[in-house]
């Protein structure tokens, strides 16, 4: 199991995340936008929702989170 905090993955706070693969951190990681309804966390998940997954920007973002969870010990 690998943990990064809602910050590092681009959220707005320092909440745990926790997945054994990236994709499961990655459900769990909007999971915790999706429960929070503060404006920072609604502003987010708006923004992730968005965001055209073939768009660069977001193969983009993709990408480093893949590599970011990779390094996780």
């Amino acid at each position: 199991m690998k943990i990064m905090t809602c910050k590092q993955m681009g959220g707005p706070c320092d909440a745990q995340i926790s997945g054994s693969n990236p994709q499961e951190m990655l459900k769990r990681g909007l999971d915790n936008l999706s429960l929070n309804v503060d404006p920072d966390h609604q502003a987010a998940l708006k923004m992730m929702k968005a965001m055209d997954p073939d768009s660069p920007e977001a193969k983009q973002w993709h990408a480093d989170f893949e590599t970011k969870f990779s390094q996780l010990s």
